[in-house]
């Protein structure tokens, strides 16, 4: 993962050997794992941290993107959480989120918590 805010990460697909008498053993080892020659995917990463008072909704808005629910009952954050949220857009690009919600008190904000993950 690169250290900025939008970072990407190539992943080729490896071409098996092509060595005299390999060929037929390697074109049944890409079919069998689903590996094109020269493929490409690329993943984008993008990493969020939550800033914001206490008691707004930071981590409902956290629950509801990652796992599709809604808690009217959630506890106060305390000090930062860490989820991750993947998403497979239409144009087989895919989106990695990495999101920090942090507790709104402002002696979390203003602390030590919150500069590491800057």
């Amino acid at each position: 993962m690169n250290g900025g805010w939008l970072g990407y990460e190539q992943r080729v697909g490896k071409e098996l050997s092509s060595m005299p008498g390999k060929e037929e053993e390697g074109t049944e080892q890409r079919q069998r794992w689903g590996i094109k020659p020269a493929s490409i995917e690329l993943i984008h990463y993008v990493q969020l941290v939550l800033l914001g008072d206490s008691g707004v909704g930071k981590s409902c808005i956290v629950l509801r993107f990652v796992c599709g629910q809604f808690d009217p009952t959630s506890k106060v954050t305390v000090g930062a959480s860490f989820l991750s949220q993947t998403l497979a857009l239409e144009d087989s690009t895919t989106v990695k989120y990495e999101i920090w919600d942090t507790a709104g008190q402002e002696r979390y904000i203003q602390g030590d918590l919150i500069k590491p993950l800057f």
